[in-house]
């Protein structure tokens, strides 16, 4: 089963997508817990452009239902506003995605493991982090962001528009 979590208008083939508003395949809020959906039983959730609508705890709420429901190695594609980029900051976003946030739910950052989602062990192993960068020279600019993204954020220089983040369950 793949999951197309808050998906608006935004509907995908193959996959149950899901809202808290019409038109949805299968209407449910996300920060009510728990989620409809068995332990382990979805092998793909996506969200694009959901996160960043989460303050805390309820993004950590989100984070570790998406862990429950994901099979062992189960994909979970995030795509958010960068933290520093200018989309970031609309009055509707509540959450502010870096590095440090995907580092701590990757068990990367490991002085953040329990803090970020109550727990000691990792939950998630990264499979990509894809910084877009919207500037002209975009394709060669988001190679090098999305390969060296700590120095990227140092450097402040073109923040990354969006961020698009794949990992998948550990279990």
């Amino acid at each position: 089963m793949k999951l197309n979590l808050g998906c608006g208008k935004r509907h995908l083939v193959g996959y149950t997508n899901v809202d808290e508003i019409e038109p949805a395949d299968k209407l449910v809020t996300l920060t009510d817990t728990p989620w409809p959906w068995d332990d382990s039983s979805v092998d793909e959730i996506y969200m694009r452009n959901v996160m960043e609508h989460f303050a805390d705890p309820d993004a950590r709420r989100v984070m570790a239902e998406c862990w429950r429901v994901l099979k062992p190695d189960g994909l979970l594609h995030i795509i958010v506003p960068h933290g520093m980029g200018k989309l970031a900051h609309l009055p509707s976003h509540l959450s502010f995605w870096t590095i440090s946030v995907f580092n701590a739910y990757t068990g990367r950052d490991e002085m953040h493991n329990e803090f970020m989602l109550g727990v000691e062990k990792q939950l998630f192993r990264k499979v990509s982090l894809r910084y877009r960068i919207f500037d002209r020279w975009a394709t060669w600019l988001d190679t090098i962001a999305s390969r060296y993204p700590v120095a990227w954020e140092a450097s402040g220089i073109l923040p990354p528009s969006t961020v698009d983040w794949k990992v998948k369950a550990i279990k």
